[in-house]
């Protein structure tokens, strides 16, 4: 569209402009500029001088805080930067500004600031000492391709004619000025335009700041210069200087007028120079801005895109017909675009209320919209703008998003059987005939994912319905309709396909006493998830879904587990296993033991178990048990002597509790001979003479009479102390419970008789009867 501006510019103007464009239509502007000179890099200017100009970040100064160091305080030195790519069209202004510091020496030479010929290729700074880096010095060229430097002088020597040979100018030093000298080449020209001596005003002030730290207005060294190039109507520039001393800014040249026609394209350096007498001189904050006065408005055309109905839609590059061109060199800075001009700053970003987002990708040069929902249709329209890259701004176009016509009655439908063990053919997905779009044809595309997220096309499947054959793992599919640049997607059907699940293993039986606690011990499904649940008995699973859960709270008796795997559709896998909790069986009691004669035969008699069952076994001796686990068992062919029995009651892995009873069989015992009677005179003593028992043990013991028997169980015993007369003593045999056999002997001890004495002798006659006397 027309611009004002533009038809305002005057015709010479435009004519030199034009020239400009074609002359140097391979070149591009880069403006603005700014480099503060802090850090340890400087993109955009290249270095040089003898010894040459380097930051001083990070050898000097820290990183963020360094400076841009031209020359030493060293004499004959010259420090320059200068721009490759930083060219500006001479038809257009220039405002340039740094902070400059100089201080440390004897107070020599200064500071230029250069304009010079965009076309040099070699370019090599200007002359030692008061030349100041840009004028010549006797047989000592100048700068090369110099169209205008700009001095900013501390000692006086760059307006001294007589220093060096210059061209024109005073015949003395001038300490602390800003001199203009022109253009030259070689060692002619470089005249000498005009001076002011900065001591000579009002409020005066030095060149030289001479404090390196006066980084503000706030202290007194701190110096700024500001240099304004505005073009002539008929070539060359006005020219201003104002320099920044402390808080004070003073104008030291006003619009000098410098009427030498400039070449085409301008570059930049800074030159600076020590001579016989020295300084440091540094510098910081370059910014350099084309006069956006001079320039024109660059034009931003309209655009326009489609999207599709509910989805984000992107445009082509907006700026593609947008002309940045209009001032010589320029194009358009992609990075400015404005899609909110009414707002302060540049907005990459506006939201249109209850529409959606205008988005702006300075790469591409791309606006995406992108819709809060799937209702919102255009046409929708924002204002946007742009800079050149002189930081020109456009006038203010529009964007339109627009909207193709939606798609609908995309459905489809899922088959009879849709879930399957193994595999499975669930045969036709059926699909709606979609209408809508933006052309008189719909595509159709069958899509299918593994995950229902990342879906991929199917090949050949393009039809309106879609057999997927044998499915062998869950599959999601959906169908894409298409029309022009629009697309919609159906809502996804399922076809589910279970995994066989792992073969279950429910472990071990166990076994317990009393614990009502265990561990179950189920395998780990590889395929599926497994569920403990209660067969029979009693308990509490913890945690049904844990292969390994605990259970608590167990039955006595057999509690049975089944651990079941399951998948889907698919036939469960299940196992038991018991945990039986055994309880402590019933104390065993034996019963008393037995003692018999002869028989052979017996009833045992221990306690019947409330818990637990109860077994006899022989323990010692002998005798057959005619019914084990019976507490009342009888025995049979019981051995002679003790016969040892065990009632044994167990429970499971309970401790087993036992006692044992003794039934002795004893055998008749043999029959008892006491021997011979025995009959002796006056001896006290006697040797009993009793058998030897076979079976059973014996006894002598004193029936009547006296009598001590020295080892009664001996049948051989000795008898001591016996009596007068008769004396009895009965042999015993005696084997347990038997009765016993005895017999009995007679000692007989006599006593000596008294002596005899008949009496006397009788004689008598015919007398047949008489009558002793003894």
């Amino acid at each position: 569209m027309p611009n004002s501006t533009f038809k305002k510019f005057n015709l010479f103007k435009l004519f030199f402009v034009v020239l400009l464009f074609l002359a140097t239509s391979q070149v591009r502007a880069q403006f603005p500029y700014f480099q503060s000179f802090k850090n340890t890099t400087a993109p955009g200017v290249q270095f040089g001088g003898t010894p040459g100009a380097f930051l001083t970040a990070p050898s000097i100064d820290t990183d963020g805080n360094g400076y841009l160091r031209l020359t030493s305080n060293q004499g004959d030195q010259k420090g320059i930067i200068y721009s490759n790519s930083y060219a500006f069209p001479s038809a257009y202004g220039l405002n340039i500004s740094f902070e400059y510091y100089t201080y440390g020496g004897n107070g020599a030479d200064g500071i230029a600031f250069v304009l010079f010929d965009a076309s040099v290729t070699n370019v090599v700074p200007g002359a030692f000492g008061g030349s100041l880096g840009y004028a010549q010095r006797n047989s000592e060229a100048g700068f090369s391709g110099g169209y205008l430097g700009i001095g900013i002088d501390e000692y006086g020597n760059f307006p001294n004619r007589n220093e060096g040979g210059k061209n024109g100018g005073v015949d003395d030093r001038l300490p602390n000025n800003i001199t203009l000298r022109g253009q030259g080449s070689g060692t002619t020209g470089y005249p000498y335009l005009t001076s002011v001596q900065t001591t000579a005003l009002n409020p005066s002030f030095t060149i030289a700041g001479g404090n390196r730290a006066a980084t503000s207005t706030a202290s007194t060294g701190f110096r700024k210069v500001d240099i304004k190039l505005t073009p002539r109507a008929l070539g060359g520039f006005f020219v201003t200087v104002t320099v920044t001393n402390g808080g004070t800014i003073s104008t030291v040249i006003n619009n000098f007028a410098y009427t030498t026609v400039s070449p085409s394209n301008l570059k930049f350096a800074i030159a600076s120079s020590t001579g016989g007498s020295n300084n440091y001189h540094e510098i910081r904050n370059l910014d350099i801005k084309v006069d956006s006065a001079t320039l024109l408005n660059p034009i931003a055309v309209s655009d326009s895109f489609t999207g599709c109905k509910g989805v984000d839609a992107t445009s082509g590059d907006i700026t593609a017909n947008d002309n940045g061109s209009v001032n010589t060199l320029g194009t358009v800075n992609k990075s400015s675009v404005d899609l909110d001009p009414a707002t302060a700053g540049t907005q990459s970003s506006i939201t249109v209320a209850n529409r959606g987002t205008f988005t702006y990708d300075s790469s591409t040069g791309a606006v995406t919209f992108s819709p809060i929902n799937n209702t919102i249709v255009g046409p929708i329209t924002i204002n946007y703008t742009f800079n050149d890259t002189y930081g020109k701004t456009s006038n203010t176009s529009t964007i339109t998003y627009n909207t193709h016509a939606a798609i609908t009655n995309n459905t489809i439908t899922a088959p009879n059987t849709t879930t399957f063990c193994g595999s499975g053919t669930p045969g036709t997905i059926n699909g709606s005939a979609a209408t809508g779009g933006t052309t008189t044809t719909l595509n159709y595309q069958w899509q299918s994912s593994s995950n229902n997220s990342t879906f991929n096309n199917i090949n050949s499947a393009t039809g309106q319905t879609y057999n997927p054959g044998t499915v062998s793992s869950t599959t999601y599919y959906r169908r894409v309709v298409t029309s022009a640049t629009c697309q919609d997607f159906s809502n996804v059907v399922t076809i589910t396909v279970d995994p066989t699940p792992t073969s279950s293993n429910a472990g071990s039986n166990q076994t317990q006493c009393e614990t009502a606690t265990a561990t179950l011990a189920g395998n780990a499904p590889t395929v599926g998830t497994g569920t403990w649940t209660l067969v029979s008995g009693t308990g509490t699973i913890t945690t049904p879904s844990a292969r390994n859960s605990g259970v608590t709270a167990l039955g006595y008796g057999a509690n049975v587990f089944r651990w079941t795997i399951s998948n889907g559709s698919c036939t469960s896998s299940s196992s038991e296993m018991t945990i039986t909790r055994n309880q402590t069986p019933t104390a065993s009691n034996a019963g008393s033991n037995q003692t018999q004669c002869e028989t052979a035969t017996a009833t045992l008699a221990g306690n019947a178990p409330t818990v637990g069952t109860g077994t006899w076994t022989l323990v010692s001796g002998t005798g057959t048990i005619t019914t084990p686990s019976a507490r009342n068992s009888g025995v049979t062919a019981l051995g002679y002597g003790a016969n040892v029995f065990r009632w044994t009651i167990s429970n499971g892995s309970c401790t087993s509790s036992s006692s044992e009873v003794t039934i002795t069989r004893n055998q008749t015992p043999t029959v008892s001979n006491a021997g011979s009677n025995q009959t002796q005179c006056e001896t006290a003593t006697a040797t009993l003479a009793g058998n030897a028992p076979t079976v059973g043990t014996g006894t002598w013991t004193l029936v009547s009479g006296t009598g001590t028997i020295t080892t009664p169980s001996s049948n051989t015993s000795g008898v001591t102390a016996l009596g007068y007369g008769a004396n009895v003593f009965r042999w015993t045999i005696s084997n347990g419970s038997c009765t016993s056999s005895s017999s009995e002997v007679t000692i007989t001890r006599n006593q000596t008789p008294t002596v005899s004495n008949a009496g006397s002798n009788q004689t008598q006659c015919e007398t047949a009867t008489a009558t002793l006397a003894g």
